[in-house]
């Protein structure tokens, strides 16, 4: 996965989290963002504030759950 497909997949993971209607959903992509977030800090990248993070991720998109 290069770094901009997982920038995408965190973005995708975000915007499900903040937009999902139950509470397992949210939980799932919480999770996901976390491993995301740790292989960004693994390869030496910033990890994407919410400012950042607007309007750049899709609901149910790659990566999300």
């Amino acid at each position: 996965m290069t770094n901009k497909e997982l920038k995408q997949r965190y973005a995708n993971a975000y915007t499900t989290y903040c937009m999902a209607g139950g509470h397992a959903t949210a939980e799932l992509n919480k999770i996901k963002m976390l491993e995301y977030e740790k292989e960004m800090t693994e390869r030496g990248l910033n990890i994407p504030n919410e400012d950042e993070l607007e309007g750049k991720g899709v609901f149910g998109g790659e990566g999300s759950v």
